[in-house]
């Protein structure tokens, strides 16, 4: 297994049978620490990846086409995950060529 950097992101590259599959990358980009107006994660998916957040997001599809609990999602789609949702498992697929590259920004956190 190989380490890669990508930026502040780290992203662990496979190598089974001579095949280069990446793992998902997930992490922030705009860290709550950053500014107190928002955060923000970035997540790439080239397979399938579970996420569960601790509070509501607006959810934007950068890149790429795949699955979001089963259900279509591509470039340019943008959804809010209310709190239930979030703090629920949910499941992202890529179901293209490219990674499936989401954002995911974050409120103001009450204090």
């Amino acid at each position: 297994m190989e380490m890669a950097k990508d930026g502040k992101l780290e992203r662990l590259i496979e190598r089974t049978g001579g095949i280069l599959k990446l793992r998902p990358t997930y992490g922030w980009i705009f860290p709550p620490t950053l500014t107190k107006k928002f955060s923000g994660k970035k997540v790439v998916v080239t397979g399938t990846f579970e996420s569960v957040e601790n509070d509501p997001y607006a959810l934007l599809v950068w890149k790429g086409k795949g699955k979001l609990n089963g259900k279509p999602v591509k470039a340019g789609d943008e959804f809010f995950v209310g709190y239930i949702a979030a703090t629920k498992p949910h499941k992202f697929e890529c179901t293209s060529n490219e990674p499936l590259v989401v954002f995911k920004l974050f409120p103001q956190a009450i204090e």
